[in-house]
């Protein structure tokens, strides 16, 4: 059981009327196909599905202890990440910009907090607020990264439970407590400015 729900996305920068897509990690094999409809948009398909769009490049997507990684494998000449030609075999990053022709989108990752038992090698560690072991209630994992005791999300301020990661902003990242999801790393407004210009 994991912590933090962590899913790759494409944040359209040139297309405001387009929505994250968001890629899917529970394929069979990890094996994604990026494609790009006539309208300029992009969607990911799994392996057994198939469109007349054209394929823009193949994506890898594999689980690690710190998250997911993607490696992008680019299948058209277009096809740019961070301003020049990727490699036969590319890593994808949170914060990087794939770039297809004029349009643009930012690598982010969706990150959204689940309560979950500490893991044996985290049980031992200390939460950063209260300074007890994480094996005494439930954690948390900011976007971060930092971990944080969260007993019961709903309880009252008067109850008296562990919900250290609601205490305050993470004392890391300075992110306030939230089990929304968010966008690792938020498309700043400055950038969607630049891009748009």
């Amino acid at each position: 059981m994991t912590s933090i729900v962590k899913l790759f996305g494409l944040y359209p920068l040139t297309c405001p009327n387009s929505a994250l897509l968001t890629l899917p990690s529970d394929t069979a094999n990890g094996a994604v196909t990026l494609c790009a409809l006539p309208s300029g948009e992009l969607t990911a398909e799994t392996v057994d599905q198939s469109t007349h769009a054209a394929r823009v490049a193949d994506l890898l997507l594999r689980d690690s202890t710190s998250g997911p990684l993607c490696y992008l494998v680019p299948r058209d000449q277009a096809l740019f990440l961070d301003g020049v030609k990727p490699l036969p075999l590319a890593a994808l990053t949170p914060g990087s910009l794939l770039s297809l022709g004029p349009r643009r989108w930012l690598v982010t990752m969706r990150c959204q907090p689940k309560p979950a038992p500490a893991s044996a090698e985290l049980a031992e560690r200390k939460c950063p607020v209260c300074g007890g072991e994480l094996k005494l209630a439930p954690i948390v994992q900011c976007p971060c990264g930092r971990y944080y005791h969260l007993e019961k999300p709903d309880a009252g301020a008067g109850e008296d439970v562990l919900n250290c990661y609601l205490a305050s902003a993470c004392g890391l990242c300075n992110r306030p407590p939230s089990l929304a999801p968010v966008l690792v790393p938020e498309p700043p407004e400055k950038l969607l400015d630049v891009v748009s210009a």
